[in-house]
Order: structure tokens, then C-alpha cells, then sequence
């Protein structure tokens, strides 16, 4: 029996302490799990492939699933540590509870009298047509690229003192190709070929696009948050980029990013730190944080996003907008920085860059662009009859370092459940994946890529290393140029600060299999967005382990579909994701729509409007 990643509540406390105290926390696992001490039972993960067989017609497999776990029945040892076992449980799973709530009242108190803002509600109706309308209307004449560009480039002025979203604009050049874009259908035959091909050949002419200040336009900088990059500019358009702009798009502009792109906030010390335009005392999520704020802003309509571990989707779900983790590979990354930020390990089967869309209508249009050919063998635009599709929902992770589900989350969840029950005919099943509670040991443990450039390196831009335990010391007195985030990151990479790799890989492979299995056939997965609605800035710091509900499906190699589900009564957005096997994207989009249909999509800030 082992403790399977359930780490003690200190390493919650390790998120605010000098780095070496990890060593400490992994070697008492480390002991913990020599002894054969588990703080809970666990539910047998037998059960739910028996659960699958079930759904899948085996008459024998619904009385397995029960005795192995799906319903009531546990699998447990009576033996001498059983009673202290509980003990143990009971313990930390209450010291745990307080821990987190402890957090969640101090950031409130905190942030109590702090005013909050919220961006004023748009009011040009420009700014409430999906790019795909866009498009056509540009090419129909009912729309000039240029007032599209200039109603964008207004609500960018108005809005972005509050969110601090945008880093680079590219607004003059951004003028100048609408003003050619106009001149150009001005000069055509609309009885052409040329014209009647646009659709096809130009999909978005005319109409604006951002992206994450990682991913390089040609002649802009490209920081990624870092100090020694601020001079950086790019000599070329990443690929996706230039495929973009080859299909008529029109750059507006970088939005900001967690510096090195690798936290789940959007906060550096070259840009500062980028506001949820729902309330600016909040995090809109990261590492395309900018991106995601910039367009429930309604400051864009379409943006380019990346993901390693939940940086299209934690965005989509704090700022209530659609963000797609598309299947490994099916949009080319090259043109992503930092120079091997992808090479080596896992990290290129887990790193993907996707779209980020207000309409969920623009998130193929975006793919297509992507990628044509795969997108046509997907079948991502034809209808599917969703009435034999399998519904496999969870609801949340049973883990001492993160975070209880929200009530807000869950009741999302579980209207978003009977909807496709009631309405798409779909057939439900609540499953448990207990492995999960390793979720964040099997991020960091596939993130750990022998050969590549280290987090030290690139936060120098590769000339030599940072010091680590130096800027760890600048950081409590606020003197370091870095943020906490990458400085504890790059030590937790230096010092491979996590227990038992090799029973971590085992379990991670044999999950990896049963939810592959699970989703293969007519199946897809309904998880919470993330364990809480967007939390205060830097609470994320006091609570990192709650990155698994997105990173999980990076580690799992599976396509994810971030989806919103509405605003709370505090006026924050909420979401699910839907998961599914490789491959399965187009299932993903076909019950994302429904979810749309069910729960409106985007909320404009301050404004009921869709």
C-alpha cells in the first residue's frame, strides 16, 4: 500500500518557505510510504473500467463495478495500521481543510477593502459579432476592415488600463493592412472567382487576432516576461502566425504572460501583473492570462494560446471564454518561445498551442486554419449524433493539497451532466480515478527533461544562470527581478524535488491506459474547470497543487475543451472541461456547442449580453 502522491499538508506550507524544505517533506514520504502507511482507502481503479464494460453492454460487469469500487464498496486491508491509518487520515484531511480555508479568509480580509473594478460594458455591437461574421461581413461590403480594426483598437484604450492585458500593441501597422484590405475588395469583381474563393482561401480577411507574448510575429518583441528578453525581437512569424495572417487575419497586438510562461498567473516584472476584467482583484489565470482577459474584454475577438499544463484552459475558465487543448500536434508550435522550452522528456507530447475565442463557431475556423488536412479527416465541421455517446463525469480530486470543489463548480458540473442526459439523450456515468491525487507528481515528474535548457537559463535568455537561492533571497525583500513562481520552479527542477519517480511512472502509466481505454469508443469525460472560480492574485502561490486539474490531461496525452458555463452570483465565471481520447476533437466541439447552447457561452463584464 502506499501514499501514492498524497503528500503531507506541509508542502502546502512549502509554498511560502525557503525551497530546501521540500527535501525534508520528500524524505518523510519517502519513509511514509516504506512503512506501508495509507491515510485513506481507496477506491479500486478496476472499477472503473468495469464501469466501462458495463456501459459498453457486459452483463457481468455492472455487479463488478460495484465490488470493485463504483457504488459503495471499498477495497481495504484489515491489519495492524488500519485504525492508525484512519487516524492519520482524519488528521490531515482536517488539518488540510483549515489550511485552506485559513487561505481563502485571508485573502479575503485582505482584498476586502480593496475597490474592484470591473471593465465597463462594451457597447459598439462590433465587438459582439463572432470572427467568423466578421469575415463575412467584411466580405460581403456590410463591414470595412478598418472600422473593425479601429472599434478594437478603441475598446483595447478603454479597457486595458484596468486589466493590464496588452504588452505590445501593433496598432499602426494594424491600420495600415485594414486600409489595404478594403482597397483590395474595393478593386474586386464580386462575380469573380477570386471573390466567390474567399471564403476559403482568406477565411478572416480583414478581421483582428492577438496572441500570448510567447509565440513570435515577425518585426515584434517577445519578451515572455523576462528581463533579460526585453530587447528581443523576433525575425519571424511563428507558424501558426504567418498562417493567420495568410488567411487574412490582421495581429493587433501580444498580450502578457507568467514570466517564462510557466505559471498560473500572468505576472512579471517587466509587465506587472494583468487584472480579471470580472474584478480587477483577481487572476485571470496564466500563462495566457493576458490573452484570455484581453478577450472576455471583448479587447479581442480570436487569439493564439499555448498549454503545457492548463495555460489555454485556467484562462478560458477565469475569464468565461472557450480555450481549446487541441489533440498532440495537430497546430504546428514552431515559432514558440524560449528556444527549447519543448525539447526533450514529455514536454513535447504535453506542450500544444491552440485557440482562445469568446464564440465557440471561431474555434474550428481556427483549427481548419491550422491545420486543413487533419481538421478534414477529424470531420471537426460535420454533425454527430451525440445519443450514443457516453457521458463519464467526476467530481473533483480527493487530494490533501488541493482544494475542496467549489459549491459553484459543481453545481456547474452537474447541470452541465443532466443537460446532455435530458436533452442529447447522452448516458451518464460518475467514475473515480483515486491515482489522480498524483496528478501534480506526475506534471513535474514529466516536465523533467534531461538535455534541455534549465528554467535558471532561460531566465537569463540563455546567457548563463540565474541564482537561484540568491533571487530566492532578493524575492522576500523585494529586490529580485524574478518572480517567486519561476525562482521556486527552477529550484524544484534543480533539485528533482519530488518522491518515488519510478512508482509515480508506474501509476501514471497504468492511468494513462484505463482513461485511453475508457474514452476510446463514443465517450468523452466531463471534469470541473478547476477546483474554484478565479482566486485572488497571488493566492495562487498558497495553493499550487491546484494546477492538476488542467495539467492532469497534458500528463494523460488527451484533448481538452475548455468550456464556460456562466457567471456565479459574485459575478465570476465558471466552467467545465471536456475530455476525450486523441483524436476525438470533434466530439469535444459537437458537446461543446450543446453546453453552449445550454448555458449562453461568454458573458460580456457588467453587461448580460452574449
Amino acid at each position: 500500500m502506499c501514499v501514492y502522491g498524497t503528500v503531507s499538508i506541509a508542502e502546502s506550507f512549502v509554498r511560502m518557505a525557503p525551497s530546501y524544505t521540500w527535501l525534508c517533506v520528500d524524505k518523510t514520504l519517502r519513509l511514509l510510504r516504506r512503512k506501508g502507511v495509507t491515510p485513506a482507502p481507496r477506491l479500486s481503479s478496476k472499477g472503473v473500467s468495469a464501469a466501462a464494460a458495463a456501459a459498453k453492454g457486459d452483463s457481468a460487469a455492472a455487479d463488478r463495478a460495484h465490488s470493485c469500487g463504483i457504488g459503495s464498496s471499498f477495497i481495504s486491508e484489515t491489519n495492524l495500521w488500519e485504525t492508525m491509518n484512519h487516524f492519520i487520515y482524519a488528521l490531515l484531511r482536517a488539518t488540510s481543510y483549515l489550511y485552506f480555508m485559513l487561505v481563502n479568509a485571508v485573502f479575503t480580509v485582505l482584498n476586502f477593502f480593496k475597490p474592484r473594478h470591473i471593465v465597463p460594458r462594451p457597447t459598439n455591437r462590433i465587438l459582439f459579432l463572432s470572427a467568423t461574421k466578421l469575415a463575412e461581413k467584411i466580405r460581403d461590403g456590410e463591414l470595412k476592415s478598418l472600422e473593425v480594426i479601429n472599434a478594437y483598437i478603441a475598446r483595447i484604450e478603454e479597457v486595458n488600463g484596468i486589466i493590464n492585458a496588452m504588452v505590445y500593441p501593433n496598432f499602426d501597422n494594424a491600420r495600415k493592412e485594414a486600409e489595404s484590405v478594403d482597397q483590395f475588395l474595393g478593386g474586386l469583381d464580386k462575380n469573380s472567382d477570386d471573390f466567390k474563393n474567399l471564403q476559403n482561401t482568406k477565411p478572416i480577411l480583414g478581421v483582428p487576432f492577438t496572441l500570448k507574448d510567447c509565440i513570435k510575429v515577425k518585426g515584434m518583441k517577445c519578451s515572455i516576461g523576462v528581463p533579460a528578453r526585453v530587447n528581443f525581437v523576433a525575425d519571424e512569424d511563428a507558424v501558426f502566425v504567418k498562417q493567420l495572417k495568410d488567411a487574412g487575419g490582421i495581429v493587433l497586438g501580444t498580450t502578457n504572460v507568467s514570466e517564462l510562461a510557466m505559471w498560473m498567473e500572468s505576472n512579471n516584472h517587466v509587465h506587472g501583473i494583468t487584472n480579471n476584467p470580472y474584478d480587477s482583484r483577481r487572476n485571470p489565470g496564466g500563462s495566457s492570462g493576458g490573452e484570455g482577459a484581453l478577450i472576455a474584454a471583448a479587447g479581442s475577438v480570436i487569439g493564439i494560446g499555448s498549454d503545457i499544463g492548463g495555460s489555454i484552459r485556467m484562462p478560458s475558465f477565469f475569464s468565461g471564454i472557450f480555450g481549446f487543448k487541441n489533440t498532440q500536434f495537430l497546430i504546428d508550435r514552431t515559432g514558440h518561445e524560449p528556444e527549447g522550452f519543448t525539447e526533450g522528456g514529455l514536454r513535447n507530447e504535453m506542450h500544444v498551442v491552440g485557440p482562445m475565442c469568446r464564440y465557440i463557431e471561431d474555434i474550428p475556423l481556427m483549427m481548419k486554419i491550422g491545420n486543413p488536412e487533419k481538421c478534414k479527416e477529424l470531420k471537426i465541421d460535420e454533425p454527430l449524433d451525440l445519443s450514443n455517446i457516453r457521458v463519464y463525469y467526476m467530481e473533483g480530486i480527493d487530494s490533501l493539497v488541493m482544494e475542496p470543489l467549489h459549491c459553484d463548480i459543481m453545481e456547474k458540473l452537474r447541470k452541465s451532466v443532466h443537460y446532455l442526459e435530458s436533452e442529447c439523450q447522452m448516458t451518464s456515468f460518475k467514475v473515480d480515478f483515486p491515482e489522480m491525487k498524483s496528478g501534480f507528481g506526475f506534471w513535474v515528474t514529466d516536465l523533467e527533461a534531461p538535455g534541455r535548457p534549465s528554467f535558471a537559463q532561460m531566465a537569463t535568455n540563455f546567457h548563463g544562470e540565474v541564482n537561484l537561492l540568491s533571487e530566492l533571497g532578493k524575492n522576500l525583500i523585494g529586490r529580485s527581478e524574478h518572480t517567486m513562481a519561476v525562482i521556486i520552479g527552477g529550484l524544484i527542477e534543480k533539485f528533482s524535488i519530488h518522491s518515488d519517480e519510478k512508482e509515480l511512472r508506474r501509476i501514471h502509466e497504468k492511468m494513462r491506459t484505463e482513461l485511453h481505454s475508457l474514452l476510446a469508443e463514443n465517450a468523452v469525460l466531463l471534469f470541473p474547470g478547476f477546483s474554484f472560480p478565479a482566486q485572488f492574485h497571488h493566492q495562487a502561490l498558497w495553493t499550487g497543487c491546484n494546477i492538476s486539474y488542467t495539467s492532469i490531461f497534458n500528463s494523460m496525452g488527451l484533448p481538452s475543451f475548455a468550456v464556460p458555463t456562466g457567471l456565479n452570483k459574485e459575478g465570476l465565471p465558471t466552467g467545465v472541461q471536456v475530455v476525450g481520447a486523441p483524436n476525438s476533437d470533434a466530439l469535444l466541439l459537437a458537446v461543446g456547442r450543446k453546453l453552449d447552447k445550454a448555458f449562453g457561452g461568454w458573458t460580456a463584464p457588467g453587461l448580460g449580453l452574449h
